[in-house]
């Protein structure tokens, strides 16, 4: 920056025309008057004023391209925001409410494009997470497998359940019998991915209700290891082994069309073997031998009796298995002390067993004895009519009788209650009491 002192200008003096003349008879050139003090303090006043005024119209001229360029963004904005009021009125006509789309679809159904791409989409998504599940899950060789397949199933219902069910209905109003995209969705496809979806469920809560289970036993298998190791004397080593074994029983309970039961046999050798090895002596490793031998005709006995009633001959056989298991129990000698005692507790309950299912028998037997008496009654009486009321009347009283033989829960209950309230009925028509 200039100094502005060095604009202002002084007056200058004359220089004397003749060596006789002495300073003090000089006289200046001009007529002006000198400045003074207070003359050159408004000069530099002014010119630092006006220097001032300078710089600052400087500095302002290469500020205007940035003013400009400071518009820039709010130019951006704007355009941002007119572009997103189409995007926008799109993203709302494609939302999976009727009452918005079905006038958009009457009138400009292309607009409605982006959401029949998602919803074809998620539906061949569905599709093929259900298909994947399915093979996880039914073909299932470890845990993991069943973990993935129960993810991928919770993908597969949640794509399902973003599926308007009016979907189908819309497409073929707007599309009608000229496509203009191949749609893959179809009503018949998502039922039966829907009860694909609801058959892979249930057959995963029976899964970890399996695995629960199997879990439970191996667990129980090692408390009872633990109690064995630490047990001080015969009584607590008894009630261990006792309840080793009955956890090691556990693995015959799986179901076995799970994958915890088709793992539960392999553990229950593994236990088996285990447990006779650690319990040690030749004749104590004979006798749980058979007691663990009894332990399987029992299973498969309790296995056969389930779901009652049953005919005759599935009495006689799940009979004939709780006779296998006790016949196993007693060979067991007295000298083995902790076998013995084993074997005694479990002879009680077989033979309770044992005696429930041949009651059972023995009920299904005479019911269906009973029944066919009474059958042979009514065939008599339809082809020999009594004749008169009386007669008729002791027929069907000796038809009931037979009738009230056959016990609940046989075979033959139903059938037998249907012929008794017919003979009832009949009865009560030709009964003096009736007549009055």
């Amino acid at each position: 920056m200039k100094n502005p002192l060095k604009r202002l200008r002084f007056s200058k003096q004359k220089k004397p025309t003749s060596s006789g003349q002495t300073a003090s008879s000089t006289s200046p050139t001009s007529s002006s008057k000198p400045k003074t003090l207070a003359d050159l303090e408004k000069e530099i006043e002014a010119e630092m004023a006006a220097e001032a005024k300078r710089l600052k119209a400087e500095q302002q001229k290469p500020n205007q391209p940035l003013r400009k360029a400071s518009q820039l963004p709010r130019y951006a904005l704007m355009l941002a925001l007119l572009a997103s009021i189409p995007v926008g009125l799109v993203w709302l006509v494609n939302l999976p409410y009727p009452p918005i789309r079905r006038p958009i679809a009457r009138s400009a159904p292309l607009l409605l494009l982006p959401s029949y791409i998602r919803f074809d989409n998620q539906f061949k998504g569905a599709i093929n997470q259900v298909e994947q599940a399915r093979q996880l899950i039914d073909q299932s060789t470890s845990l993991a497998d069943l973990s993935r397949g129960s993810e991928k199933l919770e993908q597969a219902n949640k794509n399902l359940d973003g599926l308007p069910i009016w979907l189908e209905s819309e497409w073929r109003e707007v599309a009608g019998a000229n496509s203009w995209y191949v749609f893959a969705y179809s009503a018949a496809g998502f039922n039966l991915a829907r009860a694909e979806v609801g058959r892979l469920q249930a057959k995963m809560f029976q899964e970890k209700n399996a695995e629960t289970r199997l879990l439970e036993a191996e667990k129980q298998i090692a408390a009872a290891k633990q109690q064995y190791a630490a047990a001080q004397n015969l009584l607590v080593q008894q009630t261990a082994i006792g309840q080793w074994e009955k956890a090691i029983e556990q693995f015959a309970q799986i179901p076995p069309e799970t994958l915890a039961g088709r793992l539960a046999p392999q553990k229950l050798d593994a236990a088996q073997n285990e447990f006779i090895a650690v319990i040690g002596q030749s004749s104590t490793l004979q006798s749980q031998g058979e007691i663990g031998a009894a332990a399987q005709f029992a299973r498969r006995a309790a296995e056969a009796s389930q779901n009652p009633p049953h005919p005759v001959e599935e009495w006689q056989r799940v009979e004939s298995l709780w006779q296998e298991a006790i016949d196993r129990l007693s060979k067991i000698s007295s000298e083995d002390s902790a076998g013995y005692q084993q074997a005694q507790t479990k002879l009680a309950q077989y033979r309770d067993n044992l005696e429930q299912i041949q009651i059972r028998k023995q009920q299904e037997a005479d019911s269906v004895k009973a029944l066919e008496q009474a059958e042979a009654l009514i065939e008599i009486l339809v082809a020999n009519p009594p004749p008169n009321n009386r007669s008729l009347s002791v027929s069907l009283q000796r038809i009931i009788r037979e009738l009230e033989k056959v016990k609940n829960g046989t075979t033959v209950y139903q059938k037998a209650q249907n012929r008794l309230q017919n003979a009832q009925s009949k009865l009560d028509q030709i009964s003096p009491k009736a007549k009055s």
